[in-house]
């Protein structure tokens, strides 16, 4: 597997070098420090927001 293929989801400053290094880093419910440094944020709603964040739409989830 390559890097380009990889999304990593966390929520400790710990999780930063692992974010940082995916293709896709998201910081879920994350604490300061780790939503200051990543590109990519989730607050406020589940993990299936990541679905829609890389593009699927409810048709193609629900079937």
């Amino acid at each position: 597997m390559h890097l380009d293929q990889v999304i990593a989801v966390g929520d400790g400053s710990n999780d930063l070098p692992m974010i940082k290094l995916a293709c896709l880093g998201i910081a879920f419910h994350a604490n300061p420090k780790l939503k200051a440094s990543a590109k990519n944020t989730i607050s406020e709603i589940g993990l299936d927001a990541i679905l829609y964040l890389i593009g699927f739409r409810d048709r193609k989830i629900c079937d």
